[in-house]
């Protein structure tokens, strides 16, 4: 096989893993950013000048997944890297060791998360109703594996894109016993938890965004003096925060809750919503335990 046709067999295998991670709905943004992450870093690892062509492809990435703020954070950090590249004959392998680096340095973030979150929250027999897909979640629950520390899950099916039988099927897999309800069972099952928790996708003064539910939750938990409480990642803070404006949220496929358009029926779907943090009894993140302020 020459050396151009594996080179376009190549590009097209890259552009299609690319692709998928560009359109995955059901992982959480530090999931997608590994994928991303490790992608783009096999590739910079080839002979190819992929620094170059990475330049091209990075407003396409952001335009898709720039709403994560884990993901703008990698972004920034990348583009500022790219500025020096452009002249340089060995930009592959400088671009390779900066992935190298940043992968290094946020590794074990979701372990320090769920370490904290362990000597904050003391689970311990405890029944804990979570939401959507979050890798710091499973991280937490990974780590009560790990320590042999005992809890049982009720995970919403987290419509529309039921993100939450992922995270039931990850979670049930490590041991947990774990309750999977539909979405308009919060209420009916709230009574029976004694905490909640969520991951964030974005952390603002005041409040942050998660996946839609998530407001609901918190709030039907406030009722039952169930106590919330949100895992995340310091990356996803928004360091030049502004009005969150939900015109501005990416909405997806109508499809998802109307198979097909019928006369007068507007569907709307948006995945994320902003939820107030004076609902949240602590905000922790890699750092330890805090409130949002």
């Amino acid at each position: 096989m020459s050396r151009l046709i594996q080179y376009f067999l190549n590009m097209s295998t890259f552009e299609s893993r690319l692709n998928e991670i560009l359109n995955d709905k059901q992982s959480g943004s530090v999931t997608i950013l590994n994928e991303l992450s490790n992608l783009l870093l096999k590739e910079a690892q080839k002979s190819n000048p992929f620094h170059i062509r990475l330049k091209k492809l990075l407003p396409e990435i952001r335009s898709k997944l720039g709403h994560f703020a884990v993901i703008s954070h990698f972004l920034t950090v990348l583009e500022e890297s790219l500025l020096t590249l452009s002249h340089q004959t060995n930009g592959n392998s400088v671009l390779a060791d900066f992935i190298n680096n940043y992968l290094e340095k946020w590794e074990n973030v979701n372990k320090d998360i769920a370490r904290a979150a362990i000597d904050h929250l003391h689970p311990n027999g405890k029944r804990i109703m979570v939401h959507s897909n979050s890798s710091a979640v499973v991280a937490f629950f990974s780590l009560l594996k790990e320590e042999e520390i005992s809890a049982t899950v009720i995970q919403t099916e987290s419509r529309p894109g039921n993100e939450g039988v992922l995270q039931a099927r990850r979670i049930a897999g490590m041991g947990f016993e774990t309750t999977l309800i539909v979405d308009s069972a919060m209420a009916l099952m709230m009574p029976q938890t004694d905490l909640v928790i969520f991951g964030a996708d974005r952390l603002y003064p005041g409040f942050f965004v998660n996946k839609i539910g998530t407001y609901a939750m918190a709030l039907l938990a406030g009722d039952f003096n169930v106590p919330c409480y949100v895992l995340a990642d310091s990356r996803k803070t928004v360091l030049n925060p502004v009005q969150f404006a939900l015109s501005k949220e990416p909405q997806q496929p109508k499809s998802e809750i109307l198979d097909s358009p019928y006369r007068n029926i507007h569907p709307v779907n948006y995945y994320f919503e902003p939820v107030p943090g004076n609902l949240i009894k602590a905000l922790i993140t890699e750092k330890g335990a805090g409130k949002f302020t």
